[in-house]
């Protein structure tokens, strides 16, 4: 009956280890721990670790990474073995109440439509009527459509002058304009955690912690990050003149 077991690699009593061996480099994210020996190329070979087996003599979660066999004169041989610790799982933390949380308001931009801008949420459907007729046109020479008309029947080549916000309208589009910059309130918080922050939904309407009155806001971002070896929870909210209650109940 054969075991499925994790290989276990505790060096080799055959070889002998370098003097400066082992090297152990740690970073922000792993420790990498590089051993180097020396014997006959035979027991170099014989000795090589499979990858990912477990190191033991490092702590918890020492893995093989690499293992490499070099030619030396005489018959002899190096063998250097890289191996890794497993990047360490953060316990789930809470609010560091020595840190005070950060928040910052900005302004975006975002494009919208004309026709949804402010200005131009008066038009009524009459105007609409003006202004899709108007834009139907198609003519040898564009005139009725430089002249800001609209057909007063079928098949017509005289028109009437589009009227009121209309015609405002219409004269927009014939300079180019089909959108408007509008301008948004962003809250972001930046909440110091005691270790890995937990983070929500996002998506649904949520209250910052900034007031800005005028705006109904949604939760558009909430992130855990990990800068200089502490945990931040990092939270957005983007307000919004209206929303539509179907859409974000």
């Amino acid at each position: 009956m054969s075991l499925n077991r994790t290989p276990r690699w505790r060096g080799s009593t055959r070889l002998q280890e370098s003097e400066d061996s082992p090297e152990i480099f740690s970073d922000a994210e792993s420790t990498t721990i590089t051993q180097s020996y020396m014997g006959t190329y035979e027991n170099c070979l014989a000795a090589r670790p499979v990858v990912n087996a477990i190191v033991t003599g490092f702590g918890s979660g020492v893995r093989v990474e690499s293992a490499r066999v070099k030619k030396a004169p005489g018959g002899r041989g190096i063998l250097v073995v890289v191996s890794k610790k497993d990047a360490e799982q953060d316990p789930e933390g809470s609010e560091d109440p020595t840190q005070t949380p950060e928040d910052i308001v900005d302004w975006q931009r975002i494009d919208v439509p004309l026709a949804n801008s402010d200005y131009f949420s008066s038009l009524t459907t009459e105007h609409w009527k003006q202004i899709k007729a108007w834009q139907a046109i198609e003519t040898a020479n564009g005139e009725m459509y430089g002249e800001l008309k609209y057909p007063d029947s079928p098949g017509s080549t005289t028109g009437i002058v589009l009227s009121g916000l209309a015609y405002t309208y219409a004269e927009k589009i014939i300079k180019g304009i089909t959108s408007v910059m509008v301008f948004v309130p962003v809250v972001t918080r930046a909440t110091p955690n005691s270790g890995a922050p937990v983070t929500g939904t996002c998506g649904q309407r949520s209250s910052p912690p900034v007031s800005i009155s005028g705006y109904t806001f949604l939760k558009t971002a909430d992130r855990r990050n990990r800068r200089n070896r502490r945990w931040s929870r990092d939270e957005e909210w983007t307000g919004f003149k209206e929303l539509d209650s179907d859409l974000y109940p």
